[in-house]
């Protein structure tokens, strides 16, 4: 997959060429993108015919990502990052609705979006299929969480950011018999002892937001995740989710 990194500049004449599979865009400063956030989908809309891969992390695009959503030809796919965004219900719901995402399989989002439309992801057509899910800042209720977890049946990695993980939902999902990577944030000792003490018999790298002396006793004592070799302190491993092609 070939993926290029425009900038601003020159990011209009870089979608029309020929051999972009992939645009990364989340390099742009934020103030800089905001000034052309209004024109970038429609831009990279004459590109989705063969993007595989595209990052609009931290471009305040908004429910713009709508037109991009809607755009048939997006058949291609593959992964999708769409954190710090400004995306809100309206764009959540667009997405949500996406039937020809048929090759999706990794998909970050942040979003500020009701428990209603967060509902509605548990009948998106493409959930099933993702291998790779990042909730960045997503304010989403246990029973939610629980219920879109329980359709992402090809989940292997999943990460759930800049909130408070619900670590009861996590230990009783399905999911928690095939995971191989797990992102989460800081969380309190009771919460890690409870989530490194449930049964990950195919968990490998763990990821957490903040690892001091009480964490790593706890972790060292740990009875769920003997198999854990990597155990990570604020390293983005969530990123080299969406570039590597063996998930």
């Amino acid at each position: 997959m070939k993926i290029f990194a425009p900038s601003i500049d020159n990011f209009r004449s870089t979608v029309v060429l020929s051999d972009v599979t992939g645009l990364d865009l989340s390099t742009w400063e934020r103030n800089a993108a905001r000034r052309i956030a209004g024109t970038v989908a429609e831009q990279i809309c004459l590109a989705m015919w063969r993007l595989r891969y595209l990052d609009l992390s931290g471009v305040p695009i908004g429910n713009d990502v709508k037109v991009i959503a809607a755009d048939p030809q997006a058949t291609p796919l593959e992964a999708l990052r769409l954190a710090n965004c400004d995306i809100t219900d309206r764009g959540v719901r667009a997405i949500v609705d996406v039937k020809h995402w048929t090759k999706l399989r990794k998909l970050a989002i942040g979003a500020t979006a009701r428990t209603d439309t967060w509902r509605r992801l548990v009948d998106a057509a493409w959930l099933p299929q993702l291998t790779v899910l990042v909730l960045d800042r997503c304010m989403i209720p246990g029973d939610v969480l629980g219920a879109i977890l329980e359709r992402a049946t090809s989940l292997r990695c999943f990460g759930m950011l800049g909130v408070s993980v619900l670590v009861d939902v996590l230990v009783t999902s399905p999911i928690a018999d095939q995971l191989e990577q797990l992102a989460v944030p800081a969380m309190l000792a009771g919460e890690l002892r409870n989530l490194v003490d449930a049964h990950w018999p195919s968990l490998h790298t763990l990821e957490l937001g903040h690892l001091d002396s009480e964490a790593v006793r706890i972790i060292t004592e740990r009875k769920g995740m003997p198999v854990v070799h990597r155990i990570m302190p604020r390293t983005p491993i969530c990123n080299a989710w969406f570039t590597d092609e063996a998930l």
